[in-house]
């Protein structure tokens, strides 16, 4: 009988450190995606600054909020594709 108490309290214990496992991954991911969205957004700012001054946005502004959205690698996004099934 005891050996069965042991095994269902290894299973349990097992179970509890995947959710956590678990569970650091998603905070981990939903740190990237703040980053990430911090970045698009300190891009964008920068270019309603200029609109808003009625200057034109430098070629340099206009290039890095294009990067941070073509290449989400660059913007820390790289784990964040639907192939890597990855939810929030």
């Amino acid at each position: 009988m005891l050996g069965g108490a042991h095994l269902e309290l290894h299973k349990s214990k097992t179970y509890e450190t995947r959710l956590a496992k678990e569970e650091v991954s998603r905070q981990e991911l939903r740190q990237r995606v703040h980053v990430a969205d911090n970045k698009v957004m300190d891009a964008l700012h920068e270019i309603m600054a200029a609109w808003q001054k009625q200057q034109t946005s430098t070629k340099k502004e206009k290039d890095q909020a294009w990067k941070i959205l073509k290449d989400p690698e660059t913007a820390g996004w790289g784990a964040l594709t639907p192939a890597s099934g990855c939810l929030l």
